[in-house]
Parts: C-alpha cells; structure tokens; sequence
C-alpha cells in the first residue's frame, strides 16, 4: 500500500478537523452553542420536520382585502386627480372591481380621461409577447357624463403575486423577532406560503405571531385538514 507524504496527511487531518468543527454545532442546545467561541462555526443545520419535528401552518393573502383596498385607493386617487384638474364630479363610489362616478359637465369627459391617463396606463409587461398589464380600463356607460371603471383581473393578480412575495420577509422577520429558529417558507401557487417552524411544538402560537396586524392581509387555512391538502386546495 503505497504511503501518503506528511504534507497530504497534514491537509487530510485539516480537513477532517475542519470537518468536525462545522458538524459540531448540531449537537450542541442551544444554552452550550451561545458560550462556544465565537471564532468557532455557529450555524445548525436546519432540520426538517420529519426529522426535528414542529409547526407547518399554510397562509393565503387575501385576496379580497387586497381588491377592497385597491377599490378604495383607487377611488381616493381619482377625487384628488379630478380635483386637481377643476373637474366637477358627483357620485363618485364603487362596489366588487368597478367603480364610477358623474360628471356636472358632460363637455368635460375628455379633460376628465386625460386627468386620469396614469391611472389606465399599462403598470408592467407581462406574458410570452409582452401583453401590457392595465390595472384598471374604462367601461361602457350609458351616458356621456358618466364614467366607470373596473379594475382588471390581471392588475389584481399582479398585486397578489407582489404580496405574496413581501410577506415572505413579513413572516421570516415576525418568526425571526421571537423564535430563534429560521423558518422554512415556501411560495405554493400564486396566493400562498407554506410555513415551516422547526422545534416550535406550538401552532396556536405560531398563528398568533403571524396573524398580528400587518400590512399585507394573511389568513392561515384550515388546519383540521392535512398540509397538502391545504395547499392543493
């Protein structure tokens, strides 16, 4: 058998030394992992649940909440740009994704779609051949002093998929501030998140940390049901 030179065993040893130190800290709680020292490696191996056990809970943005609250800012957006403009209106209210309102002067639709032009103009490019995406497009009216919009399908699916993707930092920053453990979050479709908290046997707590209130509208699904089936829901 041939023999290794002192130099390929040295390097054979550091690498097994190495080794250990890395893999250590996996056997360690957590109390003996905070007075190791600190030019030793620190970072565990996430465990899955199957394996470390813990709390898995399935979160679904709303979806409603975020159409009221586009409606809403729409409708906002809308009196402050005609008001700008010296347009008179009445009536201006909405209900579902559609909105509209009247004007006092007929002869002022035009000056009222041009006060309004960013507001239908295309937000994204979206699709194989570069569709625009338009949160919101004109609708037939029945008369000429009357306007009405709709916010399109597109625009809140766009929206839902932006939430979506904040309320992975919203839900790792939330677990982060409490549980010392770095959750699983994986996005599953276009409105939800599959949560994962190792080591944490407590899913009420877990519901309560993530259902504080937020800026992003998370509803947890039913949890009498298996994980899967919720996501395939």
């Amino acid at each position: 058998m041939p023999r290794l030179s002192p130099f390929k065993n040295i390097l054979i040893w550091l690498v097994v030394l190495a080794g250990l130190a890395f893999a250590l800290p996996n056997l360690l709680s957590r109390e003996q992992l905070a007075d190791w020292p600190t030019w030793l490696p620190h970072r565990q191996v996430p465990l899955g649940l199957d394996l470390r056990g813990g709390s898995h809970i399935v979160l679904k943005v709303s979806r409603e909440d975020i159409v009221a609250e586009r409606l809403q800012s729409t409708i906002d957006t809308i009196a402050d740009a005609l008001r700008q403009a010296d347009i008179r209106y009445t009536g201006l209210s909405g209900s579902g994704q559609g909105l509209q309102f009247r004007l006092r002067d007929a002869m002022k639709a035009p000056a009222a779609r041009d006060a309004l032009k960013a507001l239908v103009a295309p937000v994204r490019q979206g699709g194989l051949f570069g569709n625009s995406i338009q949160e919101l497009v004109y609708e037939e009216s029945a008369t000429s002093d009357t306007l009405r919009l709709r916010l399109t399908d597109e625009g809140i699916d766009l929206r839902v998929s932006d939430a979506v993707a904040q309320s992975i930092e919203v839900v790792r920053r939330r677990v982060g501030e409490v549980i010392a453990v770095v959750p699983i979050i994986e996005r599953r479709g276009g409105d939800r998140l599959s949560v994962q908290v190792p080591g944490l046997d407590e899913p009420q707590r877990l519901k309560d940390l993530l259902g504080q209130r937020g800026d992003v509208a998370l509803k947890w699904l039913d949890s009498s049901m298996p994980a899967q089936q919720a996501v395939d829901t």
